[in-house]
């Protein structure tokens, strides 16, 4: 065992003995598992996660289910307003058309496109993100439907946690 296999190991030990108080659980691979209740979509932004001050995570994955279907246009696509520094915030994909989209099905990122995609059997999707304090948004074209967000994440500095709005 090479000792990066090592530290990954230790980590994923470790990892599932220090859950962060919101969390739902350590998955090894790809991290803590935070939901939202299910929220309208918003003409803009809605805060829906929060990263603690001082604090950087990689999301690993990012998705959201339909619990409302829109019913007429309305796109949507997720990101990061961090209060670190002068960064600034950033939309993670373009905007992914959901009107069609049904209660149940799935709107996830694909990391290869860098785009927002809709998903209509199962998730799919492969990417991490840099997250740093600050908030994570989903912003929506128009006040049509709504959907549950679920993310994973792994703490890149100590102590970092992911919680919901």
């Amino acid at each position: 065992m090479s000792t990066q296999q090592e530290i990954k190991a230790l980590y994923n030990i470790l990892g599932a003995s220090l859950i962060p108080s919101g969390s739902s659980g350590y998955i090894p691979g790809l991290g803590y598992k935070v939901t939202a209740t299910a929220r309208a979509h918003a003409n803009g932004d809605t805060n829906t996660f929060t990263v603690s001050a001082g604090g950087l995570a990689i999301v690993t994955l990012i998705y959201g289910v339909v619990t409302v279907a829109a019913g007429a246009a309305c796109t949507i696509t997720a990101g990061s307003n961090p209060t670190l520094g002068t960064m600034t915030t950033v939309a993670w994909s373009v905007a992914a058309d959901v009107d069609a989209l049904d209660v149940g099905d799935s709107i996830c990122m694909n990391y290869v496109a860098g785009t927002l995609t809709t998903v209509l059997t199962g998730v799919s999707g492969n990417y991490k993100l840099f997250a740093p304090a600050g908030t994570i948004f989903v912003r929506g074209s128009a006040v049509q439907g709504s959907s549950q967000w679920t993310l994973y994440y792994i703490p890149v500095i100590s102590g970092t946690t992911i919680v919901t709005v």
